[in-house]
């Protein structure tokens, strides 16, 4: 009597609309890339003073493995501490500052990803602040000649600045 044996492992691909997973067919989990973030904590266009503290929280749902959610200012690293929402299956990034008004400067990006995205999707923010005033005090030397008398002024000025600055 003749007999055989097959040990070998298949991938199999299914392709959805937005997403794709595999797995293999002796039970492992299906891969699945994770939602596009989305963050929460500020509505742009709303005015924030500087000196006022922010939360801003990225949110992923779904991926398995859950994804990464690393938050970016400038594209620079900030925070790569997520976390899993219980029961949810989300994942999120709490990123809180004070905001300043080198805030203006660059724009937040929180980028999520795990083994089944070919490359990070991203979600932005920018801030709208507002700055405290700064004042400038200015001196005045004021010089002139008056029919053979010489005749000097000084006074003094104060010039305060208000800026409200979205980039």
């Amino acid at each position: 009597m003749l007999g055989f044996s097959v040990n070998k492992t298949f991938k199999i691909r299914l392709y959805t609309s937005n997403s794709f997973q595999y797995f293999r067919q002796r039970g492992d989990s299906p891969v699945d890339p994770p939602g596009p973030p989305r963050i929460e904590g500020y509505e742009e266009g709303n005015i924030i003073k500087a000196g006022e503290a922010l939360t801003l929280i990225c949110i992923s749902e779904g991926g398995n493995p859950p994804p990464q959610l690393i938050w970016y200012r400038s594209n620079v690293q900030i925070d790569s501490t997520y976390y899993q929402m219980n029961g949810d299956g989300a994942t999120a990034n709490n990123l809180t500052f004070i905001v300043s008004a080198a805030d203006n400067t660059g724009s937040y990006h929180c980028k999520t990803s795990n083994t089944a995205t070919k490359e990070p999707l991203t979600a932005s923010i920018k801030l709208s602040v507002y700055h405290a005033a700064f004042c400038v005090k200015l001196e005045l030397l004021l010089d002139f000649d008056v029919v053979m008398e010489r005749r000097h002024l000084r006074g003094f000025a104060r010039l305060c600045f208000y800026s409200i600055t979205t980039l």
